[in-house]
């Protein structure tokens, strides 16, 4: 169970204001995604096995599986190894800077691409594609300055991308390894007067 804290900084959405992001996720695919902008606007995105919810309402299709292949990235060496067998290999692909090597990991009805750089074994590229009917959505996040947190690697800075156009820069500033988080913390707060419902 990881916590990570630190700021995003959109490329249009919010007029360009940086955010103070807090991001909790664990190895089951569970995700909780909190940004507060500089302006004062807030985003909740919360994802909870086969259910999403963005600022306490439900959400399905591309605005669910958009939060699933952000906590796939997230978990996406421990989701190899448990997926080993159905892992697909995709070749050496020539990227800015050097060679890649791609491994496809199909996850239902998306598909999550690894880049790996030969040198080191380190993930420096993840991208998502969710097939919608005619048109593929796709969400990539370059990844760089990967420390050390425990015995883990974390990237410490991600470039995301959505249909090729760039979103948003993040800064990760520290990483927690939690022993436990509180199960609610992936659904959204009972209204008012229905706690213990």
């Amino acid at each position: 169970m990881v916590r990570q804290t630190g700021v995003v900084q959109p490329r249009v959405r919010h007029g360009g204001e940086s955010g103070r992001l807090t991001r909790l996720f664990d190895t089951t695919g569970r995700l909780r995604v909190e940004i507060a902008y500089s302006g004062g606007a807030r985003e909740l995105r919360l994802l909870d096995g086969g259910r999403g919810w963005r600022d306490g309402d439900e959400v399905a299709g591309p605005a669910r599986a958009a939060m699933a292949v952000q906590v796939a990235r997230l978990i996406l060496p421990t989701l190899l190894g448990q997926h080993a067998a159905e892992v697909i290999d995709g070749g050496s692909v020539a990227v800015a800077g050097g060679t890649v090597r791609l491994l496809v990991l199909p996850m239902g009805d998306l598909f999550l691409e690894a880049a790996i750089d030969p040198a080191t074994g380190h993930i420096v590229r993840t991208t998502g594609r969710i097939p919608t009917g005619p048109v593929t959505l796709t969400f990539t996040t370059e990844l760089s300055d990967l420390r050390r947190v425990g015995p883990l690697l974390f990237p410490f800075h991600e470039e995301n991308f959505a249909q090729g156009s760039h979103t948003a820069t993040t800064v990760v500033e520290r990483v927690e390894l939690l022993d436990r988080i509180d199960p609610g913390r992936f659904r959204p707060a009972a209204p008012a007067g229905r706690q213990g419902l």
